[in-house]
């Protein structure tokens, strides 16, 4: 079960600069240990930059996530990323593939686009505060 979001929450939160926006994301993510993506029948939602870096949307919450689905990606649904497969799975995936990270993105689709190798430190630093 995803934290609780008070009334207006989702509209500060999304407000916020891409850089505090990311790191509420690992503050959350490390802390509860869930996270969602978009998909459909087909897969995760994977997207391109206009310079063709591919590149996978990650939420700290699945409200943020419906919001951006609904908004954006008709036909896609919003589905939490089991942590340890994220950890021991797909991040190694990602880094092989050379796909990076949307952390968190807004409404204006503005968001910290980092690579996996970087996010997976950011994100086990901020594990270890809650261990």
């Amino acid at each position: 079960m995803p934290y609780r979001l008070e009334e207006g929450d989702i509209d500060r939160l999304l407000n916020l600069p891409s850089i505090e926006r990311y790191s509420h994301f690992l503050e959350k993510v490390a802390d509860w240990e869930e996270l969602w993506g978009a998909r459909d029948d087909e897969g995760w939602l994977v997207q391109a930059t206009s310079d063709g870096q591919t590149y996978i949307s990650l939420w700290p919450h699945p409200d943020f996530c419906q919001d951006a689905v609904r908004r954006f990606f008709p036909g896609n649904v919003a589905e939490e990323i089991d942590f340890e497969f994220l950890l021991e799975q797909w991040l190694p995936l990602l880094k092989q593939e050379g796909i990076k990270i949307s952390v968190f993105p807004n409404r204006q689709w503005h968001s910290v686009l980092i690579d996996a190798d970087k996010f997976e430190a950011d994100l086990r630093n901020e594990i270890k505060k809650y261990q």
